[in-house]
């Protein structure tokens, strides 16, 4: 293989030499788009210096706010000029002061003396790539000079906030906001962002909860239960955490060992550092641990008082209430022309404004006053195979209609499996109808399916369900080895039962299940006790179940010989604390619809990249075992889950894992992409009216102009989108090998989006990503540990 053949973003992960970017693709049919970015210009001169200075504290200061008060105190003013910029801890400068400095002032609140010290650090051209930090940090300052409040990384105006009635619940509206150098042109991304607050204290809450229980150890047990893991905002210095634990043992009186070695309670830190007063001293304290940053392997506690703190975000109850979603979906919901409306506000408010055009002007940055025009590409509507017929995709990229029609394209016969459901008489009646329906359905189909065995259960509770399905397990051999699959019907969404049961199926045995909710199948009481839906409620639970014993629904032509496919994500497990599970699904055939799955739990990113590498081995052991002992010539990883700074620990990943594959004796080419589902980046087609726009078409691609220099990436409209407006998804091509066009690369990843057997329809991912995903969901959430290692070539956890 040559070297032009070979692409290394980033960097070349064994030799540290970049490689030529190569074409932007070029297959599809081009429309006009809107992106959600305004051009920015440095009217500067290139070589004219920018100046940074490190600024530090003594005593420290950990309000921001009142280190920025602090910096604009008379006694700086022959130091530093009147429009500094200042992110807490570094100092930017258009002018030179070549000394170290160290400048007496006094605190704010407390009058305490405070000693500065202005140190030079380095200085760097304006066009410079530390440059964009401060162009960022001048941005944020004319968001306050107009009156936004920062909270998070985002900012949002209160004066415009929306209290949503009824709910003790308040939306903000604001903007999320970055300047980056992108293909040509310095730009600004402009972001529509939405924070749902609650009215009320964390501490009024935890009161609340107080009164609705009849004991302490009750009461705690509840909020432990209900609170842990929910998200509080802190106005005094405009952060967001996550809750942990709830430490009842400790109050603000409590004493902590502070950096300095000096012992204060909290009451005391938060009112020198943020002159906020605590008034209730027999409330708990809130411990948050911060994320594991890739050099860091341990985790650092912070402590937050319930009375400082808010919550905010949706949680499940909201969920489920569709009065109160339908009342968020009202503020929260932008349509493309909406959005594009709102970022020409932003610009036009920030240009009007006296102090925001001094401080650009002296920093010599211009704003645009529109909006990126760009060209993008909508890529050919795929054909689903089915079994009868192949067909082409409509416009909504949906094809559940066809498919009972059509027939599965891999269809197992059911001979072996069992129902387990409340022995009452209506429930069992519900039951046998659907059984019926099933046997009636697979007949029309082609497929062969028995009478189950069916046990009813004797109540409701976990070991009820337990003792029914223990003794069909005892009828089936060793681990139910004889039994395909299970159905077992829940009367509510127990979770605990539904835990405890997919245990023992999935892990001390090796049965695939699937459970269904009568109250799906039943309806509402006044409309005859069915759903009226219930032939295609039974459908697609019996297309569950085919893709659970190892049937197939559809395939999309993919026309790549001797490859495997690969897909990693990760999720946080619920009861091992600290612990991440690690999932992937890799394919082990050539039509790409038979699987493989693996998952595995890591602490660290050093475990991470370790368990990667072991998944990749374990894949390639699957392929050769399936495929008469041959290994795939070609190998695609979709690793989603990865932030932009995490990047670098990911490319420690890659060097590893092109060495387990052969590199560089060219055994297996590899392509290597990480996908992001969350950017911020918009898309809008441009209509005939020049002030009305829409969502971009499925199949959509963007590989130009709002692209990074230094990657090979792209964006990709994979869903259809009737109401607000549809996301991006962002592939970066960290490594590759395999020799494919940029072309082939987008059509590929496209093609994935629509072999996610979960949905008659395309998914925002590659269906090996969502499989992944759905798998580390299922393990954390449920089983804390690995599967039985038969179940790993079934999708048993859809």
């Amino acid at each position: 293989m040559s070297s032009s053949d070979i692409y290394y973003n980033k960097c070349d992960v064994n030799n540290n030499t970049c490689e030529t970017i190569s074409p932007k693709g070029i297959l599809g049919r081009e429309v006009n788009c809107l992106a959600n970015f305004v051009p920015l210009q440095n009217t500067g001169n290139a070589s004219e210096l920018i100046y940074q200075y490190h600024i530090s504290y003594h005593p420290e200061v950990d309000s921001k706010k009142f280190r920025m008060a602090i910096l604009r105190q008379e006694v700086f003013h022959d130091i530093i000029e009147e429009d500094f910029i200042f992110d807490g801890m570094i100092l930017y400068l258009p002018k030179c002061n070549p000394r170290e400095v160290v400048v007496d002032a006094h605190h704010p609140e407390s009058k305490q003396r405070i000693s500065v010290r202005i140190k030079p650090n380095v200085m760097f051209e304006r066009n410079a790539p530390q440059a964009i930090t401060c162009y960022n940090i001048i941005l944020r300052r004319c968001l306050e000079l107009v009156g936004f409040k920062q909270l998070c990384r985002h900012f949002y105006n209160p004066a415009q906030a929306t209290k949503v009635t009824n709910y003790d619940l308040e939306v903000w509206s604001g903007y999320e906001t970055a300047i980056k150098q992108y293909e040509n042109d310095l730009m600004l991304c402009i972001e529509n962002r939405f924070k749902v607050l609650r009215t009320k204290t964390f501490l009024d809450i935890l009161n609340e909860e107080k009164l609705t229980c009849n004991n302490k150890q009750q009461y705690q047990m509840k909020c432990e239960e209900k609170f842990e893991g929910q998200t509080l905002v802190t106005y005094y210095n405009n952060r967001m955490k996550r809750i942990s634990t709830i430490e009842w043992d400790l109050n603000p009186t409590t004493r902590f060992v502070m950096a300095d070695g000096q012992s204060l309670s909290l009451v005391d830190y938060y009112e020198q550092q943020y002159g906020r007063k605590i008034t209730d001293m027999s409330q708990p304290i809130i411990t948050c641990e911060t994320k594991m940053q890739p050099n860091c392997n341990e985790k650092q506690k912070i402590f937050l008082v319930p009375e400082l703190c808010q919550p905010t975000g949706i949680t499940d109850e909201m969920l489920k209430d569709r009065r109160i979603m339908r009342a968020l979906a009202v503020h929260m919901r932008l349509d493309p022309s909406a959005r594009v409306k709102l970022a020409l506000q932003l610009v036009r408010t920030i240009k009007k404004n006296e102090k925001c055009c001094n401080l650009l002007s002296k920093w010599k940055i211009q704003l645009s006053d529109h909006l990126v025009k760009l060209s993008a590409r909508v890529l050919p509507p795929e054909y689903i195979v089915t079994a009868s017929r192949s067909g082409m995709t409509d416009e909504s990229v949906e094809w559940s209609r066809r498919m009972k029609r059509e027939g599965l394209l891999r269809s197992v016969d059911l001979r072996n499996w069992a129902v387990v459901c409340p022995e009452t008489s209506d429930k069992v009646e519900l039951v046998n109808r659907f059984i019926d329906h099933v046997q009636r359905m697979a007949r029309e189909m082609g497929i062969a399916v028995r009478y189950p065995l069916c046990i009813p259960v004797k109540g409701v509770t976990p070991n009820s369900y337990l003792s029914a399905i223990e003794e069909i397990i005892e009828m089936c051999g060793p681990d139910g080895r004889d039994m395909q699959v299970m159905v077992i019907f829940l009367t509510n969404e127990a979770k605990t039962t539904y835990d405890t049961v997919k245990k023992y199926l999935s892990v001390q045995n090796a049965v695939p299940s699937q459970f269904v909710l009568l109250n799906t199948l039943s309806g509402k009481p006044n409309e005859g006790g069915e759903n009226k839906n219930f032939s295609s409620i039974v459908l697609k639970i019996f297309q569950q179940i085919m893709c659970k014993v190892g049937g197939a629904l559809w395939k999309v032509r993919i026309p790549l010989k001797d490859s495997i496919l690969i897909g990693y994500d990760l999720y946080h497990d619920s009861s091992l604390r600290g612990k991440t599970i690690g999932a992937c699904v890799s394919t082990t055939d050539n039509e790409f619809t038979q699987f493989y799955s693996q998952t595995a739990p890591h602490e660290n990113f050093a475990q991470l990249g370790h368990n990667l590498i072991v998944f990749v081995r374990r894949s390639l052991q699957a392929y050769y075992q399936n495929n008469d002992g041959c290994l795939p010539s070609r190998l695609f990883l979709y690793r989603d889950g990865v932030g932009d700074g995490q990047v670098d620990a990911v490319v420690e990943e890659l060097r590893k894992i092109c060495s387990s594959v052969g590199y560089p004796e060219d055994h297996i080419r590899l392509a290597f992409y990480i996908v992001t589902k969350k950017v911020n980046m918009r898309f809008y087609k441009v209509g005939n009216d020049v002030y009305k726009f829409y969502n971009p078409e499925p199949g959509t691609v963007v590989d130009a102009l709002v692209t990074r220099p230094d990657r090979r990436d792209f964006f990709l409209v994979p869903q259809f989108v009737n109401q607000g407006t549809v996301t991006p998804v962002y592939y970066n091509i960290l490594y590759d090998t395999t020799g494919l066009s940029i072309d082939k690369h987008e059509l590929l990843s496209y093609k994935l989006c629509h072999m996610y057997y979960n949905w008659q329809g395309t998914v925002r991912v590659p269906a090996l990503c969502q499989y992944a995903h759905k798998l580390a969901f299922f393990v954390a959430q449920s089983l804390h540990r690995q599967a039985h290692p038969d179940l790993n070539k079934y999708l048993y956890f859809l």
